[in-house]
């Protein structure tokens, strides 16, 4: 048995007028025409704007710079780490180290943040100087820089109390 829901609604509206009462306006002006061409112009006005062909590229993060002259000054007994600042816009400075048995630099722990403002200078004003108290001799160094966004950069070279670049 096929049924034709446009009949029903008419004989339904027909119903109600013979009874007095009347039907709202847009029960008796609706077509499924008109419903269907309204969706297929709104389809139609909407597609070409849905994006490129292709797979989704990620935004572009421009990461801050980092810095390769990291070095530690044995004159000292806490480990004296003496370093410049790759650019103007880091906002902080965070200080990781590696100490044994850990030999893989992303295991390396921070230990420091230093935001811009507390950065201490260093005989000049092109280098800052960062203090760590711990005694051991075997730890390595590196620092990573945070821009105002958030975004880390790489660690900068490693380093260690020993090494020959620090005298």
């Amino acid at each position: 048995m096929i049924v034709d829901l446009e009949e029903i609604t008419r004989k339904q509206i027909s119903r109600c007028e013979q009874a007095g009462v009347s039907a709202p306006p847009s029960a008796r002006d609706k077509s499924p025409g008109l419903d269907l061409t309204i969706w297929i112009l709104l389809l139609v006005l909407a597609s070409p704007g849905c994006g490129k062909l292709g797979a989704p590229i990620p935004p572009d993060v421009q990461k801050p710079n980092t810095i390769s002259d990291l070095r530690i000054i044995n004159r000292a007994s806490p480990a004296q780490l003496i370093f410049s600042l790759p650019g103007a816009d880091v906002q902080a400075v965070e200080v990781y180290r590696m100490c044994p048995p850990t030999i893989v630099e992303e295991r390396a722990s921070l230990i420091a943040r230093l935001e811009q403002e507390e950065l201490v200078e260093f005989e000049d004003t092109s280098r800052f100087v960062f203090e760590d108290n711990d005694r051991t001799a075997t730890c390595r160094y590196a620092l990573r820089f945070v821009d105002r966004l958030g975004y880390s950069s790489d660690f900068s070279n490693f380093t260690a109390k020993n090494d020959s670049n620090n005298r």
